[in-house]
Order: C-alpha cells, then structure tokens, then sequence
C-alpha cells in the first residue's frame, strides 16, 4: 500500500515536472553507484562545440544536482514545488508556455554562466521558477522556521539572505532571480506597457506552432 502511495505521488506530478525530475533522479543513481561521471554532465562550451560537439551537457548541466544526500534531496523538494505549482497553476492547460518558460530561462543561464564560471546550473533554474511563482502570487502568505512570515514575492530574498548567513555563495541565488525578472517582465509586464501605449506587438513570449503541436 506505501509503494502505490508513492506511484500515486509520482504520476500525480505533471508531465513536464515529472519528467525533470526523473531525469534528474537517473542521474543521481547512476553517478551514485559510480556507473556515470559527473565530468560528463557539466556546462562547458569548449566540449558542447565542435569538435567535441558534447551537446547533451545543454540538457545535463540543468539535471544534475549531485550525489545521492540531503542538499540532493533539498533541491528536489524545492524543483517538484514550484515547477509543479508553476505548471498546475499559471501554466495548467499551457504546457507549452511553461516549456518555452523553462527553454527561455535555460538559454539566459546558460549564456552568462561562462561569465560566472558555473557548471552546473539546476539550481538557476529552480530559482528562477521560484521566483517567478512568487511574483504570480503576492499575496500568498509564507513562514520560515514558524516565526519568519512574509508575502511570497519576497521568498528569493529570504532564500538569497539565508544563504549569505550561511556562507554559500549567492552567484547561482542571482542568477536564477535574473532569468526569472527577464522572463516575468516580457511576459507580464511589457504585455500591459504595449497596450497602454498603443503598440502593436504586445505579445513576445508566445509559443511557436511546433511547440503548441508537440505539447498537445
């Protein structure tokens, strides 16, 4: 009865999210029992170009979160939350606007993530969607350590100020709030610009055709 409670959690899970964190779960197991090198799986553009032309680093360098432990397990709890409240929520019905979301906010990472010499970038990404959840939510009521109470908007900050006290770098904390202001500002903001001011492109984050198509 617990295994087909886990099974019922899983299959629960949209298909986008699933399939992320699936990915990421294969990865996880097959670096753990040493069948797999995290060396395979980084971001570096000298081995993504040619002539090495290691092209499926795009995809790993955003689905590796390391070995098999409790920051492993943090970082997924955090991924299914706000991917799956992003994808069930705004995106519910838009599976391909919360894949453009996630291809959008991947290509921004991976463009400065050279700059800021970081090779693995899941991270960025699950803060970007955290960031991005909290802006479509203001007025969600959060709790940190059940005496922190703050709207949602403000969770990367308390996120990004706890790491400070914590010593850990806030470089990919940064870097995730970037993509996602990008993102959040084209989609949402500069939409409402547009029509106040009478031009005539006001939609720019739009799924292309073949997109819509393969999402179904």
């Amino acid at each position: 009865m617990e295994d087909e409670g886990y099974f019922s959690w899983y299959f629960d899970i949209p298909i986008v999210t699933r399939t992320y964190l699936t990915i990421s779960l294969i990865l996880t197991l097959l670096t753990t029992l040493d069948l797999l090198s995290p060396f395979t799986l980084y971001y570096n553009l000298t081995l993504i170009l040619p002539p090495t032309n290691q092209h499926w680093r795009l995809i790993t360098s955003f689905c590796y979160f390391g070995t098999a432990n409790l920051d492993f397990a943090f970082h997924m709890y955090f991924l299914v939350r706000y991917a799956r409240m992003l994808e069930e929520g705004e995106f519910a019905r838009q599976r391909a606007s919360f894949v453009l979301l996630l291809f959008l906010s991947a290509f921004q990472i991976l463009l400065l993530a050279p700059f800021l010499n970081l090779t693995f970038l899941g991270s960025s990404l699950t803060f970007c969607m955290l960031y991005i959840w909290g802006r479509l939510n203001p007025d969600v009521e959060m709790q940190m350590f059940g005496v922190l109470n703050f709207k949602a908007p403000y969770l990367p900050i308390v996120m990004l100020t706890f790491s400070l006290v914590l010593g850990n770098s806030t470089t990919v904390d940064l870097l995730g709030i970037l993509s996602g202001h990008v993102f959040y500002f084209f989609r949402y903001i500069y939409p409402e610009v547009a029509k106040i001011r009478g031009w005539k492109k006001r939609e720019i984050i739009v799924p292309p055709t073949f997109l819509s198509w393969a999402c179904g």
